[in-house]
């Protein structure tokens, strides 16, 4: 399968507050920011929380 990007596509990162729960809002209006300015496309990325992301071991 052979993808072909055109035009601006945007990585939308989930927003998360301070209990390291996912800001449904701020995500949204982030979202509806991008769509306004006329963007292409958007990737959704879904990541871990700034806190848990700190206690993830890597693996060597």
């Amino acid at each position: 399968m052979t993808v072909t990007w055109q035009g601006v596509c945007a990585a939308v990162i989930a927003q998360f507050s301070a209990d390291d729960s996912i800001n449904f809002a701020t995500t949204a209006n982030m979202s509806d920011e991008l769509i306004n300015k006329a963007v292409h496309g958007m990737i959704a990325l879904a990541i871990a929380s700034p806190t848990n992301l700190t206690k993830l071991k890597w693996a060597k």
